[in-house]
Formats: structure tokens, sequence, C-alpha cells
């Protein structure tokens, strides 16, 4: 049985590193990723055009963590927005656990 993701928004900045962590937790305890693989893209709305392969780690398992990242080079080619989710697996069950909207912004120091 699976549940809808949940929803968080993510904002960073263009042609900057970037890495985000989460604790993916269900009836307000962690979340235990002991075998499981994580999968996360940035994508058009539609689902027309990927943008990138996000960098996805399971980073404490035990505590339901994941780490999301992108380099400098990644970010610099992001659209204004762009959409993305988190799926993960274990075995031959898939369930998306996050979604949301990516923002990249702008910075000002060249």
């Amino acid at each position: 049985m699976s549940i809808p993701p949940a929803t968080y928004n993510i904002e960073l900045y263009r042609r900057s590193d970037w890495s985000q962590t989460v604790i993916l937790k269900a009836s307000g305890s962690a979340v235990d990723l002991t075998g499981y693989s994580a999968l996360c893209q940035f994508w058009t709305q539609d689902r027309t055009k990927k943008h990138c392969d996000v960098t996805t780690t399971i980073s404490n398992a035990t505590s339901g963590e994941i780490t999301l990242s992108l380099t400098d080079t990644q970010t610099a080619l992001l659209p204004d927005i762009s959409y993305y989710d988190v799926r993960l697996t274990t075995g031959t069950t898939s369930n998306y656990w996050l979604k949301g909207t990516v923002t990249a912004n702008e910075g000002y120091s060249a």
C-alpha cells in the first residue's frame, strides 16, 4: 500500500554546489531505510525534459536520513522552476516518499 508523498519545496542557487539532508518519517518516527535504494531527478512539470539526476545517498539508514546533492555545474543549467520526487526501492517494491518544486535563484557575485 502506498501513501501520497510528502511535499518539500527546494530553493537553491545556480552555479553553486548544493546539498540537502532530509529525514523520512512515518507516524512521527524515522523510517529504517536499511536495504533501500533511493532515486531523485529534476524534470519539467509535464515530464518532457529531465534536467538532471540528483546524487541521492542514504546517509544514515537507521535514522531515515537521505542526502540529495548537485554540483555547481549541474545547478548552472537549471531553469527557474523544476519538479522532483524521491523514490525508494526495496526488493520489488518502490514508493514515492517526497516531491516538490525546485526554485533556482541567481546569485549576484560572479
